[in-house]
């Protein structure tokens, strides 16, 4: 093929973003505006979604929002039928929203196991399927769901969440292999520590813990520092352009090289 011009401009093209109301959600919803998308902004959190929709067109680019459970699949298939409806097509979906549980291994309960994969898994296969539905009638797309570099190594206290997002893994490769045919690509970013609501929990707030989290995990980090939202945001750009067109059924890690082995 020739190269590309424009190999990252996502110009003319329809995306939706699940959990983007904060965290690395908002961070992907404004770097895809950026390249030129049109962004459905979607969080169970309405004042979080209207917010990084007044974030994104205030640099002039394009966005939506909709209110979004992704545990909830008529909800999920509703706005996937909105945004078709609305753009012509639907072109990229991105599977982010997810929550966490603190429970230990041996202790976690069925009620918290489930409320975590209800939105960390089941979510995943509720947008995929949803954004799969309009993807292959039109015989284009891309699905990236967002995991974690916690599945890269044994955690003895987020065991639901990091199940939960290992499953996702599995899922994005038997997906992507399903897909592939009808011209769909499907990959995961397993996001590096990144300093968001759900990891400020850790610290309550508390300005001393704070910083000393982040010195611990930039001195665990081979890179040397600690990333952000849009470092995680980046990577997912590169799946959803055209510049990754040769790309399906990987998992990049942003992380700074902390999954590297001893």
């Amino acid at each position: 093929m020739p190269l590309l011009e424009q190999p990252f401009s996502l110009a003319g093209r329809s995306a939706v973003v699940t959990g983007a109301g904060r965290g690395i959600g908002r961070g992907i919803a404004i770097v895809l505006a950026s390249a030129g998308a049109r962004v459905w902004v979607t969080d169970i959190d309405e004042a979080g979604t209207k917010a990084t929709v007044e974030e994104i067109r205030s640099h002039g680019w394009a966005a939506e929002s909709a209110a979004l459970d992704v545990s909830d699949a008529e909800e999920t298939a509703r706005v996937a039928d909105l945004v078709a409806d609305a753009a012509g097509a639907l072109d990229i979906w991105v599977n982010n929203a997810g929550i966490i549980g603190d429970a230990p291994p041996s202790q976690v309960s069925d009620e918290e196991l489930l409320r975590v994969w209800h939105v960390n898994f089941l979510g995943v296969s509720h947008g995929s399927q949803a954004a799969a539905r309009h993807m292959v009638s039109k015989g284009r797309g891309v699905i990236v769901n967002i995991t974690t570099g916690g599945v890269d190594k044994p955690m003895d206290t987020v065991s639901a969440y990091t199940s939960s997002k290992a499953a996702a893994h599995q899922y994005t490769r038997s997906l992507a292999l399903e897909l592939a045919p009808q011209g769909v690509r499907v990959n995961a970013v397993a996001a590096g520590w990144v300093e968001t609501g759900i990891t400020r929990r850790h610290h309550d707030n508390d300005e001393v813990d704070r910083e000393r989290t982040l010195q611990a995990t930039a001195t665990r980090t081979p890179l040397g520092f600690v990333g952000d939202e849009f470092d995680q945001a980046y990577a997912v750009l590169y799946l959803a352009s055209d510049a990754a067109r040769f790309v399906t059924g990987t998992v990049l890690r942003p992380n700074g090289g902390t999954s590297m082995p001893w």
